[in-house]
Formats: C-alpha cells, structure tokens, sequence
C-alpha cells in the first residue's frame, strides 16, 4: 500500500459503509451500533470493539480515542492482546534458560520444568 502524502494515513480500499480514522483503523456500522476495528501488525490480527453508539459523529469521536489509547500501549510495549498459555510457557522458560546459562541452576531442573509446564 503507497504512503499518501496526508499524515501517515495509508491509502487503503474500505467498503463503503467503513470510514477510515486513521493509518489501518476504520469504524464501521453493523447491526445497531457503530463499530472501531484496528490492524495490529505486531500481533497479526484485528482489535475489533463495539462504539455503542448509532451516532456517527461520536462514533468517529469514540474511535479516534481508542485508536489514540491502543496505538500508547503499543509504544508503551504493552500487547493488545493477553499472551496464550504456550506463549507465556515459552517465554518462562526461555527466561530461566538464562539461568541455566548463568550456573543458578542446572539443565537437568530446566528440563524437568518444560517437562511440567508442556502437560
């Protein structure tokens, strides 16, 4: 997709009913409220919330602050998303690798516990 030339905002092909906020976030009207979805490149799926609301200038409004707060977690290095159970195990146990590493403790006890924590 080609930069434009107008604050970042990407020139994206939406669906009619979609109304882009900003860079990869549209908000859209389904059922009887107003919806915000939000491509999250880091985590390779869609933040997608109800706006509550049937007005489309506050749904704009609504928008454009969830956007604003996401895209500050983000910089922030928060995910959007929680982490599954298997990524957290991964990330433990590649934490206490650096112990193993370190000498604290010996490969036999990381051993037993990706044993543990992949059950």
């Amino acid at each position: 997709m080609a930069q434009g030339g107008h604050g970042g905002m990407r020139k994206q092909a939406f669906a009619e009913d979609e109304i882009a906020i900003f860079d990869g976030a549209v908000i859209y009207f389904r059922g009887e409220h107003w919806q915000f979805r939000m491509w999250l490149p880091g985590e390779g799926k869609y933040a997608r919330r109800s706006l509550n609301t049937r007005h489309q200038g506050t749904a704009i409004e609504r928008g454009r602050d969830l956007y604003l707060d996401i895209m500050a977690r983000l910089r922030a290095g928060k995910r959007y998303f929680s982490l599954n159970a298997k990524q957290a195990v991964e990330r433990y146990l590649a934490h206490r690798q650096r112990d193993v590493d370190a000498g604290l403790i010996v490969p036999g006890r990381w051993a037993t516990m990706r044993t543990h924590l992949n059950h």
